[in-house]
């Protein structure tokens, strides 16, 4: 006997795919004896079955594949209890529902007699996608009216989280339906061509909807089926939205792939069925500048994952409409997320979904979309399988509750390339092109790109040797790395060499821990620095010396400053420094005054009397770092020509530097994290 002959379910599919003029209830009023509407002997010729009833054949296999309760009496709802199906996706909803409606005899009890309370079965589906909050409601108290009424149910949804918890503990029968595999459409074949020995070729249905489906059942004999099947098998990889490229492809961020591995290590132990979902950090943000590769590391989870990958963003779902539409289609998306389980969400631009307290012009409508995006937050990660990404470029900016744990559990911060990371790069990318010592200098010329720039600056390579008509070289790349990081004078090195290494001083003279990192890049420095969350006048003084401390170097080196300390705008030290004075003038109550003043307010917007106090706080902030910095230019010299040299220092490196110097008195130290430029 072939194999899916003997499938569950598999005599009720080949009685479906029987019917072609008649409709479901005369096909089972018929006893079928001498009624076979195929006639070999008098040559009637076979009226073939349409794609929609091979369809159905189809669902009635997976149906009866499900559960062990499936097409027995124990799947029965008893008067005032229900039969719970929970089923992948809205396409299954609406074919097993009016399937259900039909053939509740033959599937739900041992004959054709009908049980006198299955007159009474009322068949309840879950509203399609984009169903509201008001939706759902009505979808349970249907069930609840039924149940009252005394009278069995039958309920078809999309997961666990559409039916109230009081349901399911009434439910006589829970069933998952199967998804489809290749023996059950090989059955559905050889029943629509009887004639065919060649088997089915095998392959993953998970991502076939019914539309390429349809096309496999209308082919042209079995010969085109198998074709139809072949020429879907792409098609089924890009609806399935798995990307092909994977972690291993990613260059940089420890971080974030240190995160995910951890997580490819979970999904693998909840897929044996080892850990439970709840134990699995499965929501992130991803936060930095543009350029950085947050979508791209997402993609390469998603690959390496082997999992679906579906990615919206703000702008995708407002470009639909108004607040309603927005989230109707937000709404699709996390719909398509669940049915495509095990699955990543990418939210894109979810800075976008900004602060309720913020503009109280659009006050009203932010509340709306915010709180739609918290409901589909909390559904999605109480949904197993489902792992949810978003991505920013300003933290700071999103509501709140969006962010908390429990919505997104993990803060990953996905900064520009350090060295390392921009070395792996060349090596991924060009190999076999720079020798050791020109890769190092390519290094260090890159050092703080992110990597969509140095991306752009091998295809600036590239194009040029390809307008040359020779392979790619040295030059090529070195010609290429110029437009986007060009060398910096020697002079100017030095300079801001010379800024950070006052910085790098001030703190640890300041009592502040050792920086995690500093480093040296083409136009200007960064230090990343461990800051305290709850300060102290002393600290906050300190922070304030800090700021002022790159300025103050080079005033003692060059005789003159640079537009250094300032032209970064508001992250600038300048800007630091000053916000830092006015916030312990007038937000800190660290100065005389116990008036509180609203720190956000701009600078030259506040009194006279609090700017010159202002003032006063920095001049001598900046008069007590040329004290403290005075007896150590040495010292200087020596961090800065570190810098220069090694142009990346991390934690152990600094500490080796800064041992040196004796930290005078006992200042306060914390180790609590801040991202500090230098």
């Amino acid at each position: 006997m072939p194999k899916h002959t003997s499938l569950p379910g598999y005599p009720l599919a080949q009685r479906i795919m029987s019917e072609t003029a008649r409709d479901f209830d005369a096909l089972y009023d018929d006893a079928l004896d001498g009624c076979d509407i195929d006639d070999p002997e008098t040559g009637t010729r076979r009226k073939r079955p349409s794609p929609d009833l091979c369809l159905n054949a189809l669902m009635i296999l997976r149906l009866m594949s499900s559960h062990a309760a499936a097409g027995s009496p124990s799947m029965l709802p008893q008067p005032g209890a229900v039969t719970l199906i929970f089923v992948p996706g809205f396409d299954d909803v609406k074919r097993l529902r009016p399937l259900m409606e039909k053939l509740n005899v033959e599937l739900m009890s041992s004959g054709k007699t009908r049980p006198q309370h299955l007159v009474n079965l009322d068949i309840i589906a879950q509203p399609s996608a984009g169903a509201t909050v008001h939706d759902m409601r009505r979808f349970n108290e249907s069930i609840r009216d039924v149940a009252l009424r005394g009278n069995p149910a039958l309920v078809i949804a999309g997961s666990e989280r559409a039916v109230d918890p009081d349901i399911e503990r009434i439910a006589s029968a829970t069933l998952r339906l199967e998804p489809a595999t290749s023996q059950m459409l090989e059955a559905v074949l050889k029943l629509l061509f009887p004639g065919s020995r060649q088997s089915t070729p095998k392959v993953d249905l998970s991502g076939m909807g019914e539309l390429q489906l349809a096309r496999v059942f209308a082919a042209d004999g079995a010969a085109g089926a198998r074709k139809a099947l072949r020429a879907l098998k792409p098609m089924v990889a890009s609806t399935a939205g798995a990307p092909t490229i994977t972690l291993d492809k990613v260059h940089g961020q420890p971080g974030a792939k240190a995160a995910f591995q951890q997580l490819l290590d979970d999904l693998n132990d909840w897929r044996k069925g080892s850990l439970d979902w709840s134990e699995v950090t499965s929501s992130f943000i991803f936060h930095g500048p543009p350029g950085t590769g947050k979508t791209m590391l997402s993609e390469a989870l998603a690959g390496s994952a082997g999992v679906s990958f579906i990615r919206t963003s703000y702008s995708d779902c407002q470009r639909h409409g108004h607040q309603g539409d927005m989230l109707r289609v937000l709404t699709e998306t996390v719909e398509k997320a669940i049915t495509n389980a095990p699955a990543i969400l990418f939210i894109d631009e979810i800075d976008s979904f900004y602060s309720r307290t913020g503009d109280t012009r659009f006050s009203g409508y932010m509340t709306g979309v915010v709180n739609g995006l918290l409901t589909l937050l909390d559904r999605l990660n109480s949904t197993p399988g489902v792992i949810v990404i978003g991505a920013t470029n300003h933290l700071s900016m999103i509501d709140p509750a969006i962010i908390r744990p429990g919505r997104f559990d993990c803060h990953i911060p996905v900064d520009p390339l350090d060295r390392s990371g921009v070395m792996a790069m060349i090596a991924a990318q060009i190999p076999d092109i720079l020798n050791d010592d020109e890769a190092q200098m390519l290094a260090d010329q890159l050092i703080g790109q992110t990597g969509a720039t140095v991306a752009a600056m091998l295809r600036d390579a590239r194009t040029k040797s390809r307008r040359d008509r020779i392979p790619m070289t040295a030059r090529h790349i070195f010609d290429a790395a110029e437009a986007v990081a060009p060398v910096p004078d020697p002079e100017l090195l030095r300079r801001v060499a010379l800024h950070e290494a006052g910085h790098l001083l001030m703190g640890h003279l300041s009592g502040f821990s050792t920086p995690k990192r500093a480093a040296l890049q083409g136009r200007g420095g960064e230090i990343l620095r461990e800051m305290p969350d709850v300060l102290t006048p002393s600290l906050a003084n300190g922070m304030l010396k800090i700021y002022l401390a790159g300025r103050v170097t080079e005033a003692m080196f060059f005789n003159e400053i640079s537009s250094g300390a300032g032209g970064a705008g508001r992250a600038s030290d300048l800007a630091l420094a000053t916000a830092m004075a006015l916030q312990i003038e007038v937000n800190f109550g660290f100065a005389d005054r116990l008036t509180w003043h609203d720190p956000t307010i701009p600078p030259n917007l506040h009194s006279h009397e609090i700017r010159i106090a202002v003032e006063k706080r920095l001049q001598a902030s900046d008069s007590a770092v040329r004290a403290a910095l005075a007896p150590h230019v040495r010292d200087l010299e020596r961090i800065a020509q570190a810098l220069m040299d090694e142009r990346e220092l991390d934690r152990d490196r600094l500490s080796e530097l800064l041992a040196a110097v004796p930290i005078p008195g006992n200042a306060d130290k914390t180790d609590h994290p801040l991202s500090s430029a230098g």
